[in-house]
């Protein structure tokens, strides 16, 4: 599994994302333990999993997410192919830093991203 996945990874310049998975939503604790013991920057989607100890999470706004996805379906209702419709990206994200997981990890993270961080957790 994930200690396979590690030993491919050959600089210390890599960092890993983890998406929103059943994993995730069954094994938190074990998935960011397992995740913290590899020793590489992990993000993860939610802030509740950096509540759990893990490093960092960026995560859509999900009152843009639902805005997003009215306009898209007004725009079907109003005629359009939705094959035509354009992916969006949510135009808001909210970015949770754990900074006690950074200190074990031995990270210096960038001020800018500390400044511009919704949560820092300490």
């Amino acid at each position: 599994g994930l200690r396979r996945l590690a030993s491919r990874i050959a600089t210390r310049e890599s960092a890993l994302v983890i998406p929103h998975s059943d994993l995730c939503s069954q094994w938190p604790d074990v998935l960011v333990e397992e995740v913290n013991k590899l020793g590489l920057p992990a993000v993860f989607d939610g802030r509740w999993l950096v509540e759990r100890g893990a490093l960092m999470s960026l995560e859509p706004v999900e009152l843009d997410e639902a805005q997003t996805l009215a306009e898209m379906t007004a725009k079907i209702l109003k005629g359009a192919d939705p094959g035509t419709i354009p992916i969006e990206r949510p135009r808001t994200t909210r970015t949770t830093v754990n900074l006690a997981t950074a200190r074990r990890q031995a990270l210096s993270l960038p001020n800018w991203l500390l400044t511009t961080a919704d949560s820092v957790l300490r």
